[in-house]
């Protein structure tokens, strides 16, 4: 199985902290796993109401999952 090269590192490690795969989050919003992978990776962005159902989901705000660790606004 090939690593997605993964964008967003926060949202990576809340997946792996709940041992969820991309194919959890094609479900969580509905898309394929091709769907999935491809938002994961950036090639796709996230529409908003996948973002709300991403950060339902995981109890996070948008930066706790999406800024970049060195980006956090503190």
């Amino acid at each position: 199985m090939k690593k997605l090269m993964n964008i967003y590192p926060q949202l990576e490690a809340q997946r792996a902290y709940h041992g969820e795969t991309a194919h959890d989050i094609a479900v969580l919003l509905g898309i394929s796993d091709e769907g999935a992978r491809r938002r994961l990776r950036g090639a796709v962005n996230f529409e908003l109401p996948e973002i709300k159902k991403i950060m339902e989901h995981y109890n996070c705000s948008f930066e706790d999952l999406f800024s970049k660790i060195n980006e956090k606004v503190g």
